[in-house]
């Protein structure tokens, strides 16, 4: 992961954008997890916009495929936009971001934006995972940090209320401010090469 990053080269542009503060949603890459997390998603960003109305909602679509999924559900939401393809158009740009679990966290960490780590689990689902867990955490950044550097969430799907409510505080700017100050500290101390292997054996 951390290989690509340091490759990759000079972020892409964000065609579209009228320079507000991004509100960036990242359901990920799987049409399931677009189902079953996008809508949720969706109302998160329609609570927090009402309350910070100069917030710019956009959702990355890193693959084509999913352009229909993601129209569909947006049929109630004609305000916001849509990126497709390389999200670090949005991931660098972002004021703060909602992200399903997965590499894309790490990524999201690797540009010190501020976010809330949201995946869509049952009742069942949430018990189970309370049961078998082996980690304190879910998600790769908080791994990675060893503490809960943000927040996360295994959410009812639908439950946009949930994420909201954590990701509230991440839009004030002294908070936001220190949070992307650790981001940039993991990122110089444990983003190298070969750390993605080493976590995974911890």
């Amino acid at each position: 992961v951390f290989d690509s990053l340091a490759d990759a080269g000079p972020v892409p542009a964000l065609e579209g954008s009228s320079g507000n503060p991004i509100l960036a949603l990242l359901p990920g890459s799987r049409k399931q997890e677009v189902r079953a997390g996008l809508p949720a998603l969706l109302e998160a960003s329609r609570i927090l916009v009402s309350h910070h109305p100069g917030l710019e909602t956009w959702i990355s679509c890193q693959r084509e495929n999913l352009i229909p999924e993601i129209d569909a559900i947006l049929a109630d939401h004609s305000q916001v936009k849509v990126h497709v393809g390389d999200a670090r158009a949005l991931q660098a740009r972002a004021r703060l971001a909602i992200v399903c679990s997965g590499t894309v966290t790490l990524e999201t960490a690797w540009h010190g934006i501020p976010m809330v780590v949201a995946y869509p689990a049952n009742q069942l689902q949430r018990s189970v995972y309370r049961m078998l867990a082996v980690a304190p955490y879910f998600s790769l950044i908080n791994l990675f940090a060893g503490r809960e550097l943000v927040p996360e969430l295994l959410f009812e799907p639908g439950d946009g209320a949930a994420i909201a409510r954590l990701a509230t505080p991440l839009l004030d700017d002294q908070r936001a401010s220190e949070l992307t100050q650790e981001l940039k500290t993991i990122r110089a101390e444990k983003f190298h090469p070969g750390a993605s292997q080493k976590a995974a054996r911890q």
